[in-house]
Formats: C-alpha cells, structure tokens, sequence
C-alpha cells in the first residue's frame, strides 16, 4: 500500500488530490480525514468540555493525597 500526505480543502463534499499525485486518480483509495481546527477553536472546545464536566465541592474540602493512595 502506498501513502501520501497532503493539506486541502473539501469543496461541496469533493476532495481534490493535488497533480503531484496525478497517479492516484482514478483508482480506489482509502482516505481518512483529519479536520485541523485553529488553536482558538481547541481551546474553545476544550473550555466547553471544562464547563459541561464542571462539578461542585464542598467548601470544606481539601485533598488528601495520603487518602488517595489507600485506595
């Protein structure tokens, strides 16, 4: 099996293989995609996620790392 590896952008669910691997058209490939998201995007993502698994403690909490290594 061959591999390549390019960047482009999909137009109306097209993707378009560069010519430099003009080999490649017209014949069965596999493909996975890989969305790249800016450093913006990630970070907003990730505070989403903090947010949505966001918890309560009780205000008298204090961690105990003695306790959690007996478990």
């Amino acid at each position: 099996m061959n591999a390549i590896r390019f960047e482009t952008k999909s137009y109306n669910g097209i993707i378009r293989i560069p010519p430099e691997y003009a080999e490649f058209s017209d014949r069965e490939v596999e493909v996975i995609v890989l969305i790249k998201e800016d450093s913006k995007k990630r970070k907003e993502l990730f505070l989403e996620s903090v947010e949505k698994h966001r918890f309560a403690l009780p205000p008298d909490y204090r961690f105990d790392r003695e306790e959690l290594h007996e478990r």
